[in-house]
């Protein structure tokens, strides 16, 4: 920011935002693209330059993202998050070597994250 350089911290003159240092002698702002250059301490307005970021006014909320659902057994309906590592083993054994190929691929995936284990291949990544 400028500030980390002494120099004042100046405002957009259209949309009001902090500026950010472009370089030593230009501040830019994100939104609009005016800049503030300090030899000659005015604003001036590019031609042909488009702004990085449009303004938001009202950003969509995030959706939370839902946990994996065991699909049958005894565990059938319960998050893969509420079970404990143990159990979850124990739930991934049940699925490896069946017709449930994938979902015991996402078992093992999330004891892999808990337990810290990396099982990538130097091809796959």
């Amino acid at each position: 920011m400028p500030g980390e350089m002494g120099g004042d911290v100046h405002e957009c003159n259209c949309c009001h935002v902090p500026m950010i240092a472009a370089s030593v002698g230009l501040d830019w702002c994100r939104q609009c693209g005016s800049i503030w250059q300090w030899q000659i301490r005015m604003f001036s307005q590019p031609t042909g330059v488009k702004p990085l970021e449009k303004p938001v006014e009202n950003p969509k909320p995030l959706k939370p993202k839902k946990s994996f659902v065991i699909p049958s057994g005894k565990y059938k309906g319960v998050e893969m998050d509420t079970l404990d590592t143990v159990t979850l083993e124990r739930v991934w054994a049940g699925f490896n070597g069946t017709k449930y190929a994938e979902v015991a691929r996402i078992l093992r995936e999330e004891l892999d994250k808990r337990k810290g284990i990396y099982r990538g291949s130097l091809y796959r990544g």
